[in-house]
C-alpha cells in the first residue's frame, strides 16, 4: 500500500503540480483528530517527495 500512496502523490506532483502534503489536522486550526494513524505516512512521503507542508488555517464561524 505504501508504494501505491507513493505511486499516486507521485502523479499529482506530475500531473497537476501539486507540492503540498499535508494531513486533516495540519489544515485546520483546532481539528478534531481521531489519532496520529496515517501522519507518520504523510511525513515520510513529504520528506522523501520533497513536499511542502500545509499552512495551518484558523477556524472562523459563521
Amino acid at each position: 500500500m505504501e508504494l501505491a500512496l507513493e505511486d499516486l502523490v507521485t502523479y499529482l506532483q506530475k500531473q497537476y503540480r501539486v507540492d503540498t502534503l499535508g494531513g486533516h489536522k495540519e489544515l485546520l486550526e483546532n481539528c478534531y483528530c481521531p489519532g496520529n494513524m496515517g501522519m507518520e505516512a504523510v511525513q515520510l512521503l513529504r520528506n522523501k517527495l520533497n513536499m511542502n507542508k500545509p499552512q495551518l488555517q484558523k477556524r472562523t464561524r459563521k
